[in-house]
């Protein structure tokens, strides 16, 4: 028995770092020397230098009791608990009599925890202990790289006795440590490609099972990634579940002098899978985490062969349930997730809240939504003056005109008819007034003159029409309305709107504002608006008026706040829709986030109470 003295009890505890499965292949490298106590003393040194661990300690199962075969415990260890290695042995007894490994904190040490891994097959007499310093979770880390640990110490082991055969197993060892060098998927499907070519099986499936989850498929040597929903995954994965549940090999067909080995669910793998010969081997480890290998044939095998792997497994099984395990779960990752101590766990939440709250006090800028619509400052109206007959159209909707430009032509043929016949009528009545005058007829003379007055007025109205056949915008602006084509030929009445032109210097913008907001604005307010047609660029004002009644828009009942926007640009046409924001000075964050939820439970609460 060994021991060692490093650090001293004034110093920090170790604390453990993120696992890494690359370094442990030195352990492979390392060949074990006949002498057990000096290969025990070397498997110990690396274990500890890989997990920066405080001690560790190897038990072994004797008549009177536990026995330690190799000792190092570092001064800082001692100093946590002068008795360390006793509580480290009470620790073993209780693993090896579990059967399981397990993990235990240091009564009076936060953060020191000891822990246990049996060595090898069930009812193992050996066990690997260790005591170290990490966070609450990274335990669960810590106990699947022990596992993996006491799995390689366990071969070495058996390589190290004399009637062992070390080059046998060669190969799988090269195979194990290449696939703990690449770590994560890959080392899956190197380990699985690596399995299939030592067997020289077809096909290899892996499954394990953490605590008292359902197996899972991990990794098949012919698919990057196996697909689970799969009628043959979910055969495998009953296959891997019957083979661990019954702790003993299972084969399809079976030797005849074993038909206990045969099984239905393996027949059905077969029969799905088109293969000639399946294998379910479970992998000796931790009865917490239990692990399987499924070998396929498209050919039955020898005899020889089934031997020798089944062999071969039994010999090599925990170290196998260890790779795999840490290879699938990959605790090293789980080990960047930051601080996982109570303390530091409840430090953190305390200081996220009160950055939170101070958060929630910093002003910033309140600005309500509202939805803006562009509209005329003024409209000018284009109206049929008497009845007649629409000839030509000369614009459409949309067009912009200039003040004077034509709009459309009215036809006047009615008017020149009409007109010729008063003039007729006119000069008639001219000539009975003179002839009257001569006569000496005064009353003959002042109808006639009356007559005259009447067809004057009549003609100077339907010269005033001719002037006016021809529409006219009276400003410069664009056409709203008057999509009138279709209508040429059609009769058109006096009074009737033709068209409506409105000027575009200056465009009304109005804002809908909702009825729960209206009470923060006010008349000068500063507003942001984009338009959906202008979505890049930014128009800039203040609300000139808010128009005291309220309107229903979108089935919503709104405010209209107004102010007029200069259109030199000529960017903004009539009907133009957009998103406004009011300014409404700063306000505290949480006053921002909150108020509308703060006002609906009042409005609750008022129904309910």
């Amino acid at each position: 028995m060994t021991s060692q003295q490093a650090a001293g009890p004034e110093q920090p505890g170790t604390r453990i770092r993120q696992p890494d499965l690359h370094r442990l292949t030195t352990l492979f490298s390392h060949r074990p020397a006949d002498d057990r106590a000096r290969l025990l003393h070397d498997f110990l040194c690396h274990a500890i230098g890989l997990l920066n661990a405080a001690g560790a300690v190897v038990f072994v199962r004797q008549d009177k009791g536990l026995a330690s075969a190799a000792t190092l415990l570092s001064r800082q260890a001692l100093a946590w608990a002068p008795d360390m290695e006793e509580l480290l042995a009470e620790t073993a007894r209780s693993a090896l009599a579990a059967d399981q490994a397990i993990a235990r904190s240091l009564a009076g040490r936060p953060g020191v925890h000891l822990a246990a891994c049996p060595l090898g097959n069930r009812s193992t007499s050996t066990c690997l202990t260790l005591v170290f310093r990490t966070e609450p979770g990274g335990i669960e880390s810590f106990l699947v790289i022990a596992q993996l640990l006491a799995a390689v110490l366990d071969l070495q082991m058996r390589m190290a006795t004399p009637d062992t055969d070390r080059e046998d197993d060669a190969a799988l060892i090269e195979l194990v440590a290449e696939a703990l060098n690449r770590g994560g998927r890959e080392g899956i499907l190197h380990l699985t490609a690596g399995l299939r070519d030592l067997t020289g099986c077809d096909r290899v499936a892996l499954g394990c099972r953490t605590g008292k989850r359902r197996m899972t498929l991990v990794a098949l040597s012919d698919i990057s990634t196996p697909d689970r929903r799969t009628e043959q995954s979910r055969a495998m994965e009953k296959g891997l579940a019957e083979c661990s549940g019954r702790d003993h090999p299972l084969c399809w067909p079976a030797p005849e002098e074993a038909a206990e080995l045969d099984s239905p669910v393996l027949a059905e793998i077969g029969r799905s899978t088109g293969s000639g010969c399946v294998a379910a081997l479970p992998l000796a480890g931790d009865p917490g985490t239990d692990a399987g290998l499924l070998l396929l044939w498209q050919q039955q095998p020898p005899a020889a062969t089934w031997t020798a792997v089944r062999d071969r497994t039994e010999r090599t099984g925990s170290l196998l349930a260890a790779t795999i395990q840490a290879l699938h779960r990959r605790p090293w990752q789980r080990q960047r997730q930051g601080p996982q101590s109570g303390p530091a766990r409840r430090l953190l939440a305390v200081a996220a809240v009160l950055a939170l709250l101070m958060l929630m006090l910093v002003p910033f800028p309140y600005r309500v939504p509202a939805t803006a619509q562009v509209r005329p400052v003024t409209t000018r109206y284009v109206v049929a003056r008497f009845d007649t007959i629409l000839d030509k159209v000369l614009v459409d909707s949309g067009d912009r005109v200039r003040a004077g430009e034509p709009l459309a032509r009215l036809d006047g043929r009615e008017i020149t008819l009409r007109l010729a016949a008063l003039t007729a009528e006119r000069d008639k009545a001219a000539r009975i007034r003179d002839r009257a005058l001569a006569q000496g007829d005064t009353p003959a003379a002042q109808i006639a003159r009356l007559d005259m007055d009447r067809l004057d007025q009549q003609i100077k109205l339907l010269r005033t029409r001719q002037q006016h056949l021809l529409l006219v915008s009276p400003v410069d602006g664009i056409v709203l309305t008057g999509d009138l084509k279709r209508a040429e030929g059609g009769p058109v009445n006096k009074g009737q709107t033709l068209f409506e032109v409105a000027p575009l210097e200056k465009m009304d913008i109005e804002l809908a504002i909702d009825e729960e907001d209206i009470g923060r604005i006010r008349a000068g307010m500063a507003v942001g608006i984009r338009f959906d047609a202008y979505p890049d660029h930014r128009w800039q004002g203040t609300i000139d008026r808010i128009i005291p009644k309220s309107r229903i828009r979108d089935m919503r009942n709104v405010f209209i706040a107004e102010l007029t926007a200069d259109n030199s640009s000529g960017l903004l046409r009539p009907g133009m829709r957009g998103e406004a924001r009011i300014d409404c000075g700063r306000r505290s964050l949480g006053w921002i986030l909150l108020h509308r939820p703060w006002n609906t439970l009042l409005r609750l609460s008022d129904l309910l109470f």
